[in-house]
């Protein structure tokens, strides 16, 4: 039985237009969004005016509606105001713009055309800013935490904040960073984008000193090497879905292990995927999943996309152990029957790009593997993938365009499990098609 299925990605405009010239603050103050409450008048002459009394804090920054290339302004510069009003320089496509403190916002002006946007109100008192120092694991202690005091800075009363990091064992490799203003995401980053990157050439006990100038602003670590590396013990932690983890689910150091063991007691019926970490995800971080399973963990244990997975029917206790890079997980758990698979054809009968030309085409069918296919069609007219009947079986099909990675330019879904071989007839930018019998 043959299936004619094509699948068409059509854009749809609201029936509402919005002007692309349109300018807007957004920020943390409406939610980053481009909100009526916040739009700027255009003056006709290069300038917008925003008339309206607020308290701004945080970071924001001028843009369209569309987070267009154009009308899209960020600064190095902090935002702060007074009643005759304080200008700052701006930088198309910029970083957010952060405020120096609490402002009490009676105007904005902002000049497209000179890039300086100038602030009318009154500042509020000077707030008891924190600055703390947040990054990988290995090199702060604590993984990405804004919120870890022993990482805050030190006022040096000369407009820079320090901190020293001492006694820190480093393998060679590149460590990133940021500062975080008064312990949380959101209300002043710098970078505002992207991190620092600190590099270390030779593993090694080391003092690394972060200063940070709010002001500029700017930030550095410097590393000194004071010894060898040092003996750490590794301490390991479970983590996995929510069902295993609650709030915690996926977070490296979800569930500290005692002594390379932990106890779930009496876990609760459910679906489990798990991992064993040393604590962090980053690239000084270790995990262990399903291919570290050892031949002792009871019947019912095994793979879902790396992680180790069981299903529990019956509250039973459940222990977990790691040793020599082996996890073993005994319990009584359901043991599934091996899913089914078959063999599914896929034949090229005409394919091209937008310009006439041959191209790869990425492919995934719910193979066993659960990866992605690159099939160079100018090289192969069919593809054979081993299909998993158990699951949707659907088949995506994009368009490479030279791409390393899958792209949504094209795709098309079906369900392989009615089927045995599959015809494509075409894929284009925004659309594909094919046939199935």
């Amino acid at each position: 039985m043959k299936k004619f299925l094509t699948f068409l990605a059509v854009m749809l405009m609201s029936l509402t237009a919005i002007n692309a010239e349109d300018l807007y603050l957004r920020g943390g103050v409406n939610g980053w969004n481009a909100s009526a409450d916040y739009k700027f008048t255009d003056k006709g002459d290069g300038t917008f005016t925003l008339d309206k009394t607020f308290d701004l804090e945080g970071q924001f920054k001028f843009a369209d509606a569309n987070w267009g290339s154009v009308l899209n302004f960020g600064s190095t510069e902090e935002a702060t105001c007074s009643e005759q009003g304080v200008t700052i320089n701006l930088v198309t496509n910029g970083d957010n713009i952060s405020t120096d403190g609490k402002l009490s916002i009676t105007k904005i002006v902002v000049d497209k055309n000179q890039k300086k946007a100038t602030f009318f109100g009154t500042k509020g008192a000077a707030s008891d800013a924190v600055y703390t120092i947040a990054g990988q694991s290995a090199l702060m202690g604590a993984d990405w935490d804004p919120s870890a005091t022993a990482n805050d800075m030190t006022d040096m009363k000369d407009g820079t904040y320090q901190l020293v990091k001492e006694n820190i064992s480093l393998a060679a490799g590149d460590y990133e960073y940021k500062a975080v203003k008064n312990h949380a995401w959101g209300i002043w980053e710098y970078p505002s984008s992207g991190n620092n990157k600190l590099t270390i050439s030779e593993a090694g006990t080391y003092t690394v000193t972060f200063t940070l100038t709010p002001a500029t602003p700017a930030l550095t670590a410097n590393a000194v090497k004071s010894g060898e590396p040092q003996p750490v013990e590794t301490k390991y932690y479970i983590t996995g879905n929510a069902a295993l983890c609650g709030e915690k689910a996926w977070d490296a150091q979800a569930i500290e292990m005692d002594d390379s063991t932990h106890t779930f007691t009496a876990m609760a019926a459910g679906e489990y995927e798990m991992k064993i970490t040393n604590g962090a995800w980053d690239p000084a971080g270790q995990s262990w999943g399903s291919a570290a399973l050892s031949e002792e963990c009871s019947a019912g244990v095994g793979d879902k996309d790396g992680n180790i997975h069981f299903i529990v029917e019956t509250p039973n206790n459940v222990i977990v152990s790691i040793a020599n890079g082996k996890v073993t997980v005994t319990g009584t758990f359901k043991q599934e029957e091996p899913a089914k698979t078959f063999d599914l054809t896929i034949v090229q009968d005409t394919l091209w790009s937008k310009d006439g030309a041959k191209v790869a085409a990425w492919i995934w069918a719910d193979d066993l593997e659960g990866q992605w296919t690159e099939w160079a069609t100018n090289n192969n007219d069919t593809l054979t993938l081993k299909v998993n009947e158990k699951a949707d079986s659907i088949i995506f099909i994009r368009n490479a365009n030279d791409a390393t990675e899958p792209t949504w330019d094209a795709w098309n879904r079906i369900d392989a499990g009615e089927i045995n071989e599959c015809h494509i007839y075409y894929i284009l930018d925004w659309n594909a098609g094919a046939w199935c019998e």
